[in-house]
């Protein structure tokens, strides 16, 4: 499914669970990121999980907003 997304001729079934593993396989984003044992595994878990963030943030975006033309 990723190398289908990648290729650009994935189908609706491989796009979402491309997306899905991206986000939440590699992401984590449904996990706790939080390690009281290790800041550092807390730092990296934060790191992947604003990847997967910006990811579904850019997946709702309007994009219609910023494609209409205004007159001038």
């Amino acid at each position: 499914a990723i190398q289908a997304l990648f290729r650009g001729d994935a189908n609706d079934a491989q796009q979402k669970r491309a997306i899905n593993f991206i986000t939440n396989d590699l992401c984590a984003l449904p996990f706790l990121a939080f390690d009281p044992k290790n800041q550092r595994n807390t730092d990296f878990a934060l790191g992947k999980q604003s990847v997967g963030h910006a990811i579904v943030r850019l997946m709702r975006l309007n994009v219609s907003q910023f494609t209409k033309e205004t007159d001038t």
